[in-house]
């Protein structure tokens, strides 16, 4: 789980750094919006969120992925019981664990199964898109053309639906919210000259 959260949390950070960049961009007139730095910045971002959210729902063994863990709980479901729960909270917010709980996973005594395996399908159906995109646009070039690519409409929506479900999964496992991160400043970049402007030298 910890390493499911740190990574969702440099995804997180990574849309909010292109966020601000893409709005720098498009808000500035004197910019040219047709510059190859600008469609390599937009495909760079792309390539890399799409094959990182892949990875979330690898289903390979060796890989610590979403889709592994949730599948792991639900072999295991027995153990995650709303007494369990409940008793990793002090004895004044006992109250706000059964709300939690109830909120998170239903008003039974535990985890069920069922629930889990939901949450593995949505995770599945979330990334599918990204996950033909990646294999047949970014991992390799198919020789068939394929319409189905994923847009960042596409990428923000898997990304909500990741964060939902690690939101979720960390609460439950570490009894601790996890949320945005808190960046250190850096938007200062942007208000910077990278290079001066060439001129001539003068004749001698």
């Amino acid at each position: 789980m910890k390493v499911i959260r740190d990574k969702a949390t440099d995804l997180w950070a990574d849309r909010m750094v292109h966020k601000e960049w893409l709005a720098t961009v498009l808000e500035n007139p004197e910019l040219e919006k047709g510059n190859e730095l600008f469609w390599f910045m937009e495909r760079s971002y792309a390539s890399h969120i799409l094959v990182s959210l892949r990875t979330f729902g690898d289903d390979d063994l060796r890989a610590h992925s979403l889709f592994n863990l949730i599948d792991e709980l639900a072999d295991h479901h027995e153990i995650l019981t709303r007494e369990w729960f409940v008793a990793r909270w002090s004895m004044d917010d006992k109250a706000i664990a059964h709300r939690q709980f109830d909120r998170d996973w239903g008003k039974g005594r535990g985890v069920s199964r069922r629930r889990l395996e939901h949450d593995a399908r949505t995770l599945e159906r979330a990334l599918s898109r990204i996950k033909r995109t990646v294999d047949q646009r970014i991992a390799h070039v198919d020789r068939k053309k394929h319409r189905d690519v994923s847009t960042m409409k596409d990428i923000d929506r898997a990304l909500d639906e990741m964060y939902r479900l690690v939101r979720r999964y960390h609460a439950l496992i570490f009894n601790a919210d996890w949320g945005e991160p808190i960046l250190l400043p850096w938007t200062h970049i942007l208000d910077m000259p990278w290079r001066k402007p060439f001129t001539l030298p003068r004749a001698p």
